[in-house]
């Protein structure tokens, strides 16, 4: 008798009882690989042969030839393709990765129902239900988050434009204020609070800051001079005085600076500051 032996997927022999025997003795061959010899139909662990039990029914086999090995399953790919696909479109990857994993995972699993040797429909069941949430799910979360930060973001941007503005006024003050004191120690009545120096239109102003070199028609453009009202302050006024006056550009707040120098942010709603009220004088035109 001529025995085929079957170990870890390589085929080997033919092989005599002896010699079979002696492999099995020395270990070279386990009693739980699989073994054929002419007359069966199938493949059987090698230890059924040491009683000379085991012979199978049905037609025999060609001879010489020994039967294929028993088929064994495999996982579709494309059912590992849609769970690796899912849940990347639920760590960041949302739609690029969820729509190719839903696609996978049905592909998948109709190609295990057509063929029985195919393994891998929970992978792919798994798949899908990553590759839904991603699709159905996550645009609506994100959507709500959205819709939840976008009153922070729009917020968090008006106060960015206020302190620009802020920034922007303190400069006009600043320039304003340096020729006041120039004025006074030229003895120029031309230079200083518009009232001092007799201005009577916002034009007076700029022409006194930009023919005097205190900032550029540049400048007054970047600092948004054209939307500031402009106080007609005097040098005894008190110190509380509104020089400059702005509206935010959503209208919702108001930049105040006064003669002294110092700035605020008005807002609606807002706490008294403590302060008392500006005192609030006429404004140029």
């Amino acid at each position: 008798m001529q025995i085929f032996i079957n170990k870890m997927g390589n085929q080997l022999g033919p092989f005599s009882e002896s010699q079979a025997a002696e492999m099995l003795k020395s270990g070279q061959v386990a009693g739980t690989d699989l073994a054929w010899s002419e007359g069966m139909e199938t493949w059987k662990p090698l230890s059924s042969f040491m009683q000379f039990q085991s012979q199978a029914g049905g037609p025999p086999a060609l001879p010489g030839q020994p039967p294929a090995l028993p088929s064994q399953r495999r996982t579709e790919p494309l059912s590992i393709w849609a769970l690796v696909l899912g849940i990347l479109s639920l760590v960041g990857c949302s739609l690029l990765a969820g729509i190719p994993a839903v696609i996978c995972g049905h592909v998948g699993l109709g190609r295990i129902k057509r063929d029985p040797s195919l393994d891998g429909k929970g992978i792919a069941v798994a798949g899908l239900i990553t590759g839904y949430l991603s699709v159905l799910v996550l645009p609506f979360i994100i959507g709500i988050l959205a819709a939840l930060a976008l009153p922070a973001f729009v917020t968090a941007k008006e106060r960015a434009k206020e302190a620009q503005m802020l920034s922007n006024m303190r400069q006009l003050v600043l320039a304003i204020q340096s020729a006041e004191a120039d004025g006074v120690a030229n003895s120029n009545p031309k230079l200083g609070f518009p009232a001092d120096a007799k201005f009577t239109s916002r034009a007076q102003v700029r022409e006194m800051l930009v023919g005097n070199n205190y900032v550029t028609s540049a400048d007054l453009h970047r600092l948004q001079f054209d939307k500031t009202s402009i106080g007609n302050v005097s040098v005894v006024d008190p110190p509380d005085t509104i020089l400059l006056q702005a509206k935010s550009e959503n209208g919702k707040s108001t930049i105040t600076f006064l003669k002294d120098g110092s700035g605020r942010i008005e807002r609606p709603g807002r706490p008294p500051s403590g302060h008392p009220a500006p005192r609030t004088p006429a404004f140029l035109e």
